[in-house]
């Protein structure tokens, strides 16, 4: 018995996909490769506190900018290499210059240090904050409701002790 099936197209019951755009924090990447670099850098104070501080320094400097990069984000990738080389320099310059306000001999080298420290801290936070968004498109909503096929087709069925019909259906 040759039927041909019978195709019958409905209409499209999905909603054409909206393209919004939503802004998306990727500063939790940052944050995990600082705390990263940190435990990189922590045992090398234990063989030579010498080589901890300029290690740390690097890692917390270009971090930062490397996921920027990532991102596709070259001018914030550079931004944020100049805000983590240059603000701890500027932070140990003002510790510097408020230790020799205070007029103890040893206290501008002590203020400088500190300074630079609190720098070092801030930049990431600054960077975190500030650079590390991107309007990217928002996910497009799956619809609640039952979505029905686009096309159906009933199609007989035989064997030697049923006779019926099959709804078959493509999305």
């Amino acid at each position: 018995m040759g039927h041909t099936p019978a195709l019958v197209p409905l209409p499209s019951v999905r909603a054409a996909p909206t393209s919004t755009r939503v802004q998306r924090w990727y500063g939790w990447q940052t944050l995990i490769g600082i705390g990263a670099a940190d435990i990189v850098a922590f045992p090398l104070s234990t063989v030579k506190l010498a080589l901890f501080g300029p290690v740390t320094l690097g890692l917390r400097a270009f971090v930062p900018p490397i996921v920027h990069w990532s991102h596709g984000h070259v001018g914030k990738g550079f931004g944020s290499l100049a805000l983590n080389l240059g603000f701890p320099v500027v932070m140990a310059g003002i510790g510097a210059g408020m230790g020799l306000a205070w007029g103890h001999d040893d206290i501008p080298g002590v203020s400088a240090i500190f300074g630079g420290f609190l720098g070092v801290l801030a930049a990431p936070a600054i960077d975190i904050a500030v650079l590390s968004t991107e309007d990217v498109d928002a996910p497009a909503e799956r619809a609640s409701r039952l979505s029905l096929p686009r096309v159906l087709a009933v199609v007989p069925m035989t064997s030697a002790d049923r006779v019926g019909l099959i709804l078959i259906g493509q999305l």
